[in-house]
């Protein structure tokens, strides 16, 4: 509330009888009373329960002023015995002897004025009715802790209703059913005589009665402003419905709430983005609730069992019983995998056999003593047909193949996978609204009908839709029909990478065409950086990090954890042609070019840029993976294809995984193509 409501006049009222030339030297008059009073369109209620009304001024002796006029001149008496009776303030007046205060008196005696107006400052408000400018209903706020600082004998009141009480001469005791009460408060007060008095305050303003174009003024203000609350509102309620259609649960409710408070547009956008923020955090954090929920079961025991390499043996001779038996318990929880995929919205594969997801918690290991070390943990070690072997495992061909020699593939390193926002184990298509526009902010004239109401702000969805993904890697034939823990550790380890490694290429660079999804760089509204010369290249600069990183902080999309992805050629170009560390020119920076951490991964590729046709460029990007969203449909489908490469000896095995890829803000990603990471020997 303002200053200016905080402090307030109402009027109420007294009468006095008498005759002659004696006058009143004593008042009791009723201070105030709760009948509303009209203020500026709103209804406006003094409480009087007992707690409500601070009387530490009235019972210090509070002035009895002449039209709230806080000058020496204007005193007429004093206040004492204030107290509350029936919701009322009632308080006794003795009047000065004064030449003001017997014209005043006289006026009481002959019935020409008995109207008391109340000074007084409001500490808390509270609104008690919500006001409806269609229904007629005036918004109404009581007073629930103020306090009188003075009372004033006036001409035109405010309050019409207070009662009057009644005037004494000099020496005239108490009148009948007041005489108790009167006595009660005299008593009351000798109680408190202690108090302390109130440090001084200015006395309240007297507000006026307006005139008659003052009011036509005001109800005009006030017509202006129904209409804009109107309007604000309409905005608001669209608002909310347009974000609750977009899948933003609970936006609608936030718009009636902003209404029923009195919230600006504003304050209705940041909870919308607190919303659609915790809708993203519930995904993420329910993604190991969801994975769990499509499981088959497996224990501890079993899935430590769980056999790669016993399955696709299985798949690739099914007609061989042993195999068969061998591959009992990875065949059941395939099949239960598989019917629990089908039931996932979304997803589609031809596929017989599904990866149970519990196949996933198990360590990824890439040699052969880790492999051996997992398997001395194991009670047995289960060979072919499920019999114990007798030292170690069962080996059907001893000498055909050494895993301890196996050659494994030189994989890439992955950039973003596992740095990016994963959603898994989710079931259909998700909808994430999100906003994409700025809100519209000016300065407007007071009865200006246009202003926040009408900027809504622009949105968009984010959708994440599966994609298929196909990833194949081909075996020896000879290695599968090994049960040796290294070679089981091997093909999980190469199932593994083949598969991370599509992935981290499809968020990276997915071109989005033939059901491909569209990797960060390939997404609309990113910042492509082209500053500099480059007809054959530019060189790497800390001008260009900043470029970079600067690209995105205009967009307001720099987060804390912003990270540049380069080439190895790049890393190794600014190690080694910047190598002064901490000195002027380092641009590597022990990992963290112009302070932020670099990932280098021969994922980024070389380019071809200048009349030599060279590949001496390539791309560097800055991005923030938490703006990066990585989804996941059920567990991974295989296929085993034991005839294609038949002739090479090989088997081909297929993974088909179901994913997509979005980016939260495009802005908080600035790429630069054509950056020169060749180093001159």
């Amino acid at each position: 509330m303002s200053e200016l409501r905080n402090r307030i006049v109402r009027e109420a009222t007294i009468r006095a009888e008498g005759d002659g030339d004696e006058l009143p030297t004593r008042l009791t008059i009723t201070v105030s009373t709760e009948n509303p009073v009209r203020v500026w369109g709103v209804d406006e209620v003094l409480s009087h329960k007992r707690d409500a009304v601070d009387l530490s001024r009235f019972k210090a002796g509070a002035p009895f002023l002449a039209d709230h006029d806080n000058s020496i001149r204007s005193i007429l008496g004093r206040i004492e015995k204030p107290r509350i009776k029936d919701r009322e303030l009632l308080a006794d007046v003795v009047l000065a002897d004064t030449e003001a205060a017997r014209t005043y008196a006289a006026l009481v005696r002959d019935d020409m004025s008995s109207k008391i107006s109340v000074g007084f400052r409001v500490e808390t408000w509270k609104k008690t009715r919500e006001g409806d400018p269609d229904e007629g209903i005036v918004r109404e706020e009581t007073a629930i802790r103020w306090m009188p600082l003075e009372a004033s004998a006036v001409a035109v009141p405010a309050d019409f209703d207070a009662e009057i009480k009644e005037f004494r001469y000099a020496d005239e005791p108490p009148k009948g059913a007041d005489k108790r009460a009167t006595e009660m408060a005299e008593e009351t007060t000798t109680a408190e005589e202690e108090t302390t008095a109130a440090e001084t305050q200015p006395a309240p303003q007297v507000r006026a009665q307006p005139s008659a174009e003052v009011e036509a003024a005001v109800n005009s203000a006030i017509a202006a402003r129904d209409v804009r609350v109107r309007q604000n509102n309409a905005a608001l309620l669209a608002l909310g419905e347009q974000y609750e259609a977009r899948g933003c649960e609970g936006a609608s409710k936030l718009a009636g709430q902003a209404i029923r408070d009195g919230k600006p547009m504003s304050w209705l956008r940041d909870e919308i983005d607190k919303l659609l923020d915790k809708r993203l955090e519930d995904l993420q954090a329910g993604g190991e609730v969801r994975r769990r929920a499509q499981e088959v079961g497996l224990s501890n025991k079993q899935n430590r069992e769980f056999s790669l390499v016993k399955l696709i043996r299985h798949l690739a001779e099914p007609g061989i019983a042993s195999y068969r038996e061998a591959a009992g318990l990875e065949i059941e929880a395939c099949k239960e995998a598989r019917e629990i995929n089908q039931k996932i919205e979304g997803y589609s594969s031809k596929a017989d056999i599904s990866l149970p997801m519990e196949f996933y918690n198990q360590p990824l290991v890439r040699s052969r003593a880790q492999a051996e070390y997992i398997a001395k943990k194991r009670a047995t070690t289960v060979g072919i047909g499920g019999t114990p072997a007798a030292g170690g495992a069962n080996e059907l061909v001893e000498t055909l193949l050494a895993s301890e020699s196996f050659i494994e593939y030189l994989y890439n390193d992955a950039m973003l996978l596992g740095r990016v926002m994963e959603l898994p184990g989710l079931i259909g298509n998700v909808d994430i609204p999100r906003r994409i526009g700025t809100v519209s902010t000016s300065w407007v004239a007071e009865t200006n009908t246009a202003g926040e109401a009408d900027a809504d702000g622009d949105y968009d969805t984010i959708e994440l839709v599966p994609h298929k993904m196909w990833v194949s890697t081909a075996m020896s034939h000879t290695s599968v029909i090994q049960t040796d823990p290294g070679i089981e550790a091997l093909t999980r380890y190469d199932h593994a990478m083949s598969k991370r490694l599509k992935s981290d290429a499809g968020i990276y660079e997915g071109t989005g065409a033939n059901k491909e999804p569209t990797g960060i760089l390939n997404v609309t509204g990113i910042n492509s950086v082209t500053a500099g010369t480059d007809t054959n290249g530019i060189e790497p600069t800390d001008k260009l990090f900043a470029t970079l990183f600067q690209a995105c902080a205009d967009g307001n999309a720099i987060f804390g954890d912003h990270m540049l992805l380069m080439s190895y050629a790049m890393r190794f170009k600014l190690q080694t042609v910047y190598p002064n560390p901490g000195a002027a020119g380092d641009l590597w920076n022990n990992g963290r070019p112009f302070g932020f951490p670099a990932v280098a991964s021969n994922q980024v590729g070389s380019e071809t840029r200048g009349t030599s046709g060279t590949n001496g460029t390539s791309r560097i990007t800055a991005c923030s993976p938490s703006q990066i969203i990585w989804a996941s449909w059920g567990s991974d489908d295989i296929q085993v294809d034991p005839f294609s490469l038949r002739n090479q000896g090989l088997i081909r095995l297929s993974c088909i995984a179901h994913h997509d890829v979005q980016l939260r803000h495009p802005k908080s990603v600035a790429t630069r193509r054509y950056v020169k990471h060749a180093v001159t020997l």
